[in-house]
């Protein structure tokens, strides 16, 4: 997909989540005033009016809910078709999901989240970024906000703009989540980007700081990111004059993965990039 097609489908994402927000609202506006005109306070003639009012919202909410359900399977579906790679079905699923007109955000968000992801992987990071961005937007609030989003959110924009050599903006997506509880799977995507972060900033010793448990979650990771998780810790004892600490680390990240295989470049985006993580 160009930038520009990205754009157009971006303004048509937030359209929707505005129009999800409404429809959520205007329900239940609907089925209060239907049932104050049907109670004591209503005047004679107008409980059939609010039995008119009750059932075009009843009927208007389940064809939506029916519309909704079918496109939270298309956004399951596009999601295990980037899982296994066929990047251009998946790429067409995930677009006619955010086409459709749905009452769920998280659908919308997924959907969305999983093109960002596509586009990452493509090589597409100025647009990944602007995904990653919308996301991040409407996946936090306290009102309609879905909490589980907004830290990966966070962190996928932290790993896209890390591919394009941002790193105060990569710092400020995912500096927040150092003050929140994550869980073990943020833990892990997390250890990656802010890893990469601190070698490109020069902050070595932060980077070796508590080099146990940093080596422990690696071994949590499948191979390759753990492979890569090492070998960037292995480039940070270099850099801090442990050349037995790294000497270590390399010899166990070819143990998981050929290492030939990684980036060269810490910033890169490798293994340690987040791909389908909210499948």
């Amino acid at each position: 997909m160009s930038e520009q097609e990205v754009a157009s489908l971006l303004r048509l994402f937030r359209w929707r989540m505005r129009f999800a927000d409404a429809v959520r609202w205007l329900m239940v506006a609907a089925l209060l005033a239907a049932f104050v005109l049907a109670g004591p306070m209503g005047a004679a003639a107008l409980p059939n009016l609010a039995m008119l009012i009750l059932s075009a919202v009843l009927v208007a909410g389940l064809v939506l809910v029916i519309g909704s359900v079918r496109a939270a399977r298309a956004a399951h579906e596009g999601a295990i078709l980037l899982s296994v790679g066929r990047r251009e079905e998946a790429q067409e699923t995930l677009v006619n999901v955010i086409k459709r007109l749905s009452v769920f955000r998280s659908t919308l968000l997924v959907a969305c989240q999983q093109l960002g992801t596509l586009l990452r992987a493509q090589g597409n990071q100025t647009a990944a970024r602007d995904v990653f961005r919308a996301v991040l937007k409407y996946s936090g609030g306290r009102f309609g906000g879905v909490p589980s989003f907004h830290t990966t959110a966070r962190l996928m924009l932290a790993d896209a703009e890390l591919a394009l050599g941002n790193l105060a903006g990569a710092y400020e997506a995912f500096q927040p989540v150092y003050g929140a509880t994550l869980s073990v799977q943020d833990r892990l995507l997390l250890l990656p980007i802010e890893l990469r972060y601190l070698l490109a900033a020069g902050h070595t010793a932060e980077a070796v700081a508590n080099l146990r448990d940093k080596v422990r979650y690696a071994e949590l990771m499948d191979a390759p990111r753990a492979a890569w998780v090492h070998m960037l810790l292995a480039e940070a004892c270099r850099r801090e004059g442990l050349e037995r600490q790294a000497e270590f680390l390399c010899r166990r990240a070819a143990l998981y993965h050929d290492v030939t295989e990684l980036p060269a470049s810490p910033t890169a985006g490798g293994p340690g990039s987040i791909e389908g993580v909210m499948e």
